[in-house]
């Protein structure tokens, strides 16, 4: 009886340190999300987003959303629930990505056929074509930008870890 009771107890264990209760998802795996922004206050006379005063509205794409990112390209497959969510945002909403909750990049969402003409700032197009979204630079920008976000180390790592890293 003794032995039952331990092997119950370990079970029990070993699936309340496992989970998050929250998610239900792996308390180790990283968890990497979109979301959109309730303020748009920037810094200096930029576009810059401020992320340090940024109030998160809703998740636009969740961690099992996102399928895969091709790195080399910089680009997102998304679930076709994700692709449609996306298409309902109007233009210019401020969103920023993060990883187990640290903001890793801010910009704004923009359709290709538009511009905000800012320099350093991340656009992603939300008129995604094959479930596919593009992570880039606004068009004023020629040259590569000050900082490039877009394969930020803790990103690819926490996409690595999920198998979701495309080269």
């Amino acid at each position: 009886m003794k032995q039952v009771y331990l092997f119950w107890l370990m079970i029990g264990l070993g699936v309340a340190f496992s989970c998050d209760t929250e998610t239900g998802k792996k308390a180790d795996t990283p968890h990497v999300a979109f979301y959109t922004l309730k303020n748009q206050n920037t810094l200096g006379t930029g576009c810059e987003l401020d992320v340090a005063t940024a109030q998160e509205k809703e998740v636009i794409i969740a961690n099992d959303e996102i399928l895969s990112y091709h790195a080399a390209e910089h680009y997102f497959v998304l679930t076709a629930a994700a692709v449609n969510r996306l298409k309902n945002i109007k233009n210019q909403t401020p969103f920023y990505l993060k990883v187990d909750n640290a903001v890793v990049y801010a910009g704004f969402l923009m359709p290709g056929y538009l511009s905000l003409a800012c320099l350093d700032i991340i656009v992603i197009d939300p008129l995604a074509y094959n479930n596919i979204i593009r992570v880039r630079y606004d068009y004023a920008n020629t040259s590569q930008p000050t900082t490039d976000s877009r394969n930020n180390a803790t990103l690819l790592a926490a996409l690595q870890n999920q198998g979701k890293l495309e080269k």
